[in-house]
């Protein structure tokens, strides 16, 4: 964003570049699109496909020689495609953190979503998404958007869906609730 390059940042630094941003942004953004189907008559594209590696290359060397670099149009995306990535190295760390969390009658100040693990596709993980502002989670300060939920008391949440671990959470006594997290990777 802005030349800043944010791969391998953490989710907290994102936001805070994010958020000392100008009025005037401009985004490199790379999804993975499925290979189209070509027509055995359509003749075979011509444009060169450059892998991310080569582009984020590219992109840095020209930032390197004090370059601006315009935003690339829908055009300019089609005609280059980007190619599927391999997976990447885990996100988060391998042990989880422990936070103790007093439960009242507002709950414990988090919600949470599935997100695809970036070690299996055909797996989710679950992530902390927010803080509720003044909550439990929030003045104890400890877990924060990103982290990864790994267990709550004794029930391990490692593989399970959205629903049960919202049910998890749901369901625990109110009092001290023990918070198993993986932080992020810087």
């Amino acid at each position: 964003v802005n030349g800043i390059p944010l791969i391998g940042q953490t989710h907290k630094e994102v936001v805070s570049v994010l958020k000392e941003l100008p009025v005037q942004v401009y985004l490199v953004c790379c999804r993975i699109v499925p290979p189209s189907v070509h027509d055995s008559d359509e003749e075979a594209n011509d444009d060169v496909c450059l892998s991310l590696k080569e582009l984020l290359a590219e992109f840095n060397d020209k930032l390197d020689h004090g370059c601006v670099i315009p935003c690339p149009t829908a055009e300019d995306i089609t005609k280059r495609g980007v190619p599927p990535m391999s997976p990447p190295l885990a996100m988060w760390e391998k042990e989880a953190q422990v936070v103790e969390l007093e439960k009242g009658e507002l709950g414990l100040g988090f919600s949470i979503l599935d997100y695809q693990d970036p070690e299996d596709a055909s797996k989710t993980v679950l992530i902390i998404r927010s803080l509720v502002p003044g909550g439990v989670a929030d003045q104890d300060g400890r877990l924060l958007p990103g982290d990864r939920l790994m267990f709550v008391n004794e029930t391990d949440l490692e593989g399970s869906s959205l629903d049960y671990a919202v049910h998890v959470l749901k369901s625990t006594e109110y009092g001290p609730v023990h918070i198993g997290v993986a932080k992020p990777l810087p």
